[in-house]
Parts: C-alpha cells; structure tokens; sequence
C-alpha cells in the first residue's frame, strides 16, 4: 500500500532539517515527501525542493526573502503552528487515497531507523487498526510538562488525565480515511484550549490529541506502540526522567534498540540524550 510522509516546517533553516532529510533517504523510503510550509527562507524552500519534497504553501504569503505564514482569516484566534498544522494536514489528507498510509511527523527533532512504509504494512494492512498512536511512557500525573500543557488549555480535563499515558502529538500514522478525521478533531479540539490561553499560547495540539484519543470510538481504531515496541521511541521523557521508565531503549553500535534488540522505525526527541546525538549525527550528517 502506498505511504507518504508529511511535516511542518516554520523558521527552520537546512541545519535543522537535514537529520530528517537524510535518514529518511537513508531508510530505503521511496513514497511521496510532503513538507507543510510557514514561515520559511527561498534557501530552506529550495533546499527541500531538491531533496524531492512537494511543498504545501496555503496559508502563506510570498515575501522577498521567502514565505511567511498569515493563518485562517476566519480564526479570530493568535496563529499558533502547532494546532494549525493539523488544519493544514486535514485538507492535504481530503485530497489523499483513502485507503493509503500516511506518517505526520515533527522534523527537527526526527529520525528514521527503518522505512516507516513497511512498518505499516506489516502491522496495520490486516489489522482491525487504522491509526498509529506512540506512547511516552509515563501516566500525566507523573510528567510536569505535559500535566501544566493540559491544566492550561484544557482545566476541566486535568484530573480526568492523571491516570493516562501521554501520547505524542509529533508522530502519528495511519491510513488516510482515519488520520483525516483525527487531525480535523485535533484542530478544533486546540480551538477551545486555545481560547483557555490566548495571548499566551501553549502546545494545544498535544493535550487535543490525548483528550480525543481516551474516547471509545478512537481507542477502537487506534494500535497504541509504546517504547518496548519497534515503532517509536519518545526519548523526552526518557531524558527528563532518567530510570523512571522501564525497558528503556539502548544504542547497539549506531541503532537505537529497544529492550527485544529490534530497532524502532522513528526516534523522536534524539537530541535530548547527548550519546544517541552524538551517535545520529555522525550517521546522517558525515
């Protein structure tokens, strides 16, 4: 089944794409490349455009150095990147096959390992399962980051939350029938976070994702992956909670493992842990 890979891109420049860029390449994935554009310089635009990206601009107005992000005319709201990219991915996926895959990712703090089109097909093509969700280990009453995200933007939920493991907003996958829906619940989901914060805005895309994704007709759809398994490893919490996580993953010469010596397909947050850093760097920079 075909499979693309989508992005957001805002004030990044080649340096902070091109650990993505290049294990991407690297991991044999041949499928369509999709970079949701911002704010961003002619350098970066052309950088991704040689590197085989199609460039997704609604949203945006030319400027003489670039592009610059304006936000819907009807969002009375601030703009704030991380809800309005799932807006931006809903209407890229209406346009998309139903039935194919699609991985939406961060991209400054994202590797891939192995080639996620092939994960997909062998764990979701005869699976009662149509979404991928990564988890990061840790219930929300025991994470401070994501425990205030949540008091912020969504109050009346905070203790409903506690007992819930955190999903990660910067990797989901899935087929396009169903990550279409999810990132339009996402987007207006954030809308009334976001009307809790305004001016001052938070990540109320994470705290949407993890309230919609605790109700029965997701759960349903959704495979949940979490660090012991060889889809994604989260390592912020790993690095904000060294030994508070069991199993955790290790470095097997220059593969991240998980605790079965299976490498994960996509390792988000590798530059909080300086050693995997290090390591990734020398792999997809030299």
């Amino acid at each position: 089944m075909n499979c693309q890979v989508i992005t957001s891109v805002s004030k990044y420049t080649k340096a902070n794409l091109e650990m993505f860029v290049n294990s991407l390449k690297f991991s044999g994935f041949s499928g369509k490349k999709i970079a949701v554009i911002f704010t961003c310089d002619t350098k970066t635009l052309d950088y991704l455009d040689s590197e085989g990206f199609f460039l997704d601009f609604y949203g945006c107005k030319p400027v003489k150095w670039g592009v610059v992000y304006e936000g819907e005319s009807v969002n009375l709201l601030k703009e704030n990147v991380f809800s309005d990219r799932f807006y931006k991915y809903w209407k890229l996926l209406s346009a998309s096959e139903p039935s194919s895959y699609s991985v939406i990712t961060d991209c400054r703090d994202v590797i891939f390992q192995k080639n996620p089109e092939l994960w997909l097909n062998q764990n979701l093509s005869c699976s009662h399962h149509s979404i991928v969700a990564s988890c990061e280990n840790m219930l929300y009453v025991d994470e401070e980051w994501n425990k205030e995200n949540m008091r912020l933007n969504f109050p009346e939920f905070s203790e409903t939350m506690e007992d819930k493991f955190i999903l990660n907003a910067g990797v989901i996958a899935g087929k396009n029938d169903s990550l279409v829906d999810l990132c339009n619940s996402i987007y207006l989901t954030a809308l009334a976070g976001r009307k809790q914060t305004c001016p001052k805005l938070t990540s109320t895309d994470q705290s949407a994702y993890n309230i919609i994704m605790q109700t029965s007709v997701w759960k349903e759809r959704t495979l949940f992956s979490d660090i012991q398994g060889d889809w994604a490893a989260q390592m912020g919490t790993l690095a904000a909670y060294p030994g508070k996580i069991k199993a955790s993953p290790s470095l097997l010469r220059d593969a991240l493992i998980n605790a079965n010596g299976e490498e994960y397909t996509i390792v988000h947050q590798y530059d909080r842990i300086k050693s995997i850093k290090d390591v990734f760097e020398r792999k997809f920079l030299s």
